[in-house]
């Protein structure tokens, strides 16, 4: 009996907070240095979906979810982030690029911590991008729940 209403009580509380379970995406950005040709990457982003909101509604953790799953077939596929506002995670990091004189500036997001890895061991492997990361950056608004640094190589 008490089993039963602990099951229960769970399933209520699930119910009512189904956000939290769907709510993270994995997001990062580089931008190309223009004294080194390198490509410098930020830290692996883990964030909630108000952080990418662009007004269309595109980017979504729903959306690239579906976008995943009928177009994704490696390991290292992102979606990348074409359109912004200046207020949302894209416009503020190329914001700060722009600050900071870099150019070609690029964000994408994932569903699956998986292809965040994949995407960063793919793009090591390519040699122009830069393994120390952009640690000075972080976004003002939007709600980011962890930032961490790749894995070694």
């Amino acid at each position: 009996m008490m089993r039963t209403f602990a099951n229960i009580a769970l399933l209520a509380l699930a119910a009512a907070f189904p956000q939290v379970a769907q709510a993270d995406v994995y997001a990062a950005c580089y931008y190309q240095d223009g004294n080194t040709g390198k490509y410098p990457i930020t830290q692996l982003f883990t964030l909630e979906d108000d952080a990418l909101k662009d007004g269309y509604g595109e980017y979504s953790r729903e959306k690239t979810a579906a976008w995943e799953k009928n177009a994704v077939k490696q390991v290292d596929e992102v979606r990348f982030v074409t359109t912004y506002y200046v207020h949302n995670f894209v416009g503020q990091f190329m914001k700060f690029a722009e600050d900071e004189k870099h150019e070609r500036g690029s964000c994408w997001m994932t569903t699956d911590k998986a292809h965040a890895f994949g995407w960063y061991r793919s793009v090591i492997a390519m040699g122009d991008r830069d393994k120390l990361s952009i640690a000075d950056w972080r976004p003002s608004k939007g709600t980011v729940r962890n930032v961490e640094e790749w894995p070694p190589m």
